[in-house]
Formats: structure tokens, sequence, C-alpha cells
């Protein structure tokens, strides 16, 4: 395995802009839960020069004890872990804490393992092997969203986009998912990281009558500023509905991906 920790950050760029986070960083408290001891020691070495006070535990029980127990910056959680797994330990945490941020980092990249967690609050997954430069970048793109207010999320909750009528399960093609409905048409969606607790989403949705084609882009999602992300389309064939509503509650978007937070449905020319 490539050691994380063993290549310093060396881009200039990278460590003005490092050196000018530490102070943000500073005595904030980072847990990194994950049954590889090398990347506990990782994590530990690049986390405590940005400034961050860096716990780190081999077993998930133990680290869930003290994510429930500590008040934690951010959670740099594994998906496979031996006892306890990286779901379980989400679904028990935010019994108790559902507000903590939390990273996943696996070697085991999965898409519904991303979906069940990013449902359970996850922000945003990175894969091992990763360099320091690229852990760094993920652990600060989660730190750098804001949260919505409640008074907003209120709102979102009272005035949330329609689901769809669900008559099968839901399949992955890739970020994308579809699903049959009662009709026959197919609902589609993308279960995108990122975008939990993240402000100004934006998000482009074919249009009714358009012929989209798998594998090419139907929709695109933009978080601020950000370039946008591209959402392939998982099936081909002509849109017949669009959800409008996410142009107001696009949150939906990382709360409930697969259900109120849809993107479009086409009738189907090719699976």
């Amino acid at each position: 395995m490539d050691r994380p920790g063993d290549r310093p950050l060396r881009h200039p760029r990278t460590n003005l802009r490092l050196q000018g986070e530490q102070a943000m960083a500073e005595n904030a408290k980072l847990l990194v839960v994950d049954d590889e001891e090398v990347v506990c020691q990782a994590c530990r070495r690049i986390f405590s020069r940005q400034g961050f006070q860096v716990e780190a535990s081999v077993d998930a029980r133990e680290g869930l004890s003290w994510a429930t127990q500590k008040d934690y910056k951010i959670i740099l959680l594994d998906i496979k872990m031996p006892n306890m797994d990286g779901i379980q330990f989400l679904e028990r945490l935010r019994e108790k804490n559902p507000n903590v941020p939390v990273l996943i980092i696996t070697g085991y990249p999965s898409i519904p393992n991303a979906a069940a967690a990013m449902r359970l609050g996850a922000c945003d997954y990175v894969t091992k092997p990763f360099t320091p430069e690229e852990i760094t970048r993920a652990v600060q793109r989660v730190l750098s969203m804001q949260p919505e207010s409640p008074a907003a999320g209120a709102a979102a909750t009272e005035q949330a986009p329609s689901a769809v009528s669900a008559t099968g399960d839901v399949l992955f093609w890739h970020e994308s998912w579809f699903r049959l409905e009662a009709d026959g048409s197919a609902c589609m969606g993308a279960v995108l990281p990122g975008l939990h607790r993240a402000t100004g989403i934006g998000v482009r949705l074919p249009r009714i009558g358009e012929v989209v084609y798998q594998g090419l882009p139907m929709a695109s999602v933009t978080i601020a500023d950000a370039p946008p992300v591209l959402v392939p389309s998982p099936v081909s064939g002509v849109v017949v509905a669009v959800n409008e509503a996410l142009a107001q509650h696009a949150a939906c978007l990382s709360s409930d991906p697969c259900g109120y937070g849809w993107l479009a449905c086409v009738c189907t020319t090719r699976y």
C-alpha cells in the first residue's frame, strides 16, 4: 500500500494555503477511525502539522465511544472495519450526534456504500491510497461548507419536493441511479459527494422531450462558484418529467438523493 503520510506537501501554493488554514485548525479536534494503523499514523502526521489535535483509533467501538462523548471538528471514518463497519458506526453516531461532519476514507469504493453513508450524513469520501494533498483538500472542502440556517431547514421540510412512486429496486450506474416506476418510466438521480450541509447548490435539469443517452450528461450540479459536476444518464430515453422543485429545495439532493432528490423521469429506449 502506498503510505499516504510518506510524501510531504511539496507544492508551494499548497503550503501557503495550509499556513493560512493552520490558524483556523488551531485547537480543533480531529478523529480518525480506521483499522489500518498506517492510515491513522499518516493522518496524525498530516493534520497535526496543520494545527489539529488528532486522535486516532483502530477499534471502531472505541472510536464510536470517543465520537459520542467528545467534540470533534471532523471525523475521518473507514468503511470496512472488523466488529463494526463504517455504516453501522454512522447509524449509531447519528443517534447521539447528528451534526458532526464525517469524511469517509476507504480502499473499497462502492456506490451503494457511498449512498448509505450520504443518507446518514457523511459529507464526502476519498479512496485509499491517498496523498497528503488529496486528504487535506477533502477535509478543508468539508470544513468550508457552511451549515444551513434552522429556518431554511424548516422551510425545506415544510415545502419539500414530491417523491415518485417506486415499484422496483434502485439500480446504480456509477454515481447515477435509476428505478422503474408504476407507469413503466424510469426515475433517475445521482448520489454525489460534497453536498452535505453545503449552500449555494444549483441544479440544471434536462428539458421535457429531450433525448438522453446512457453515459452522457443529463444534468449538472454546482456548489457556490465551483465548476459544475456533470451527472451521466444511467439509461437512454426521452425525458417525460423533471423535478422542478429542486430549484428551491436543492438540499434534497443530499438529504434524500434516491427519493425527494430525484432529477428526471424518462421513457426508456434502452437499458
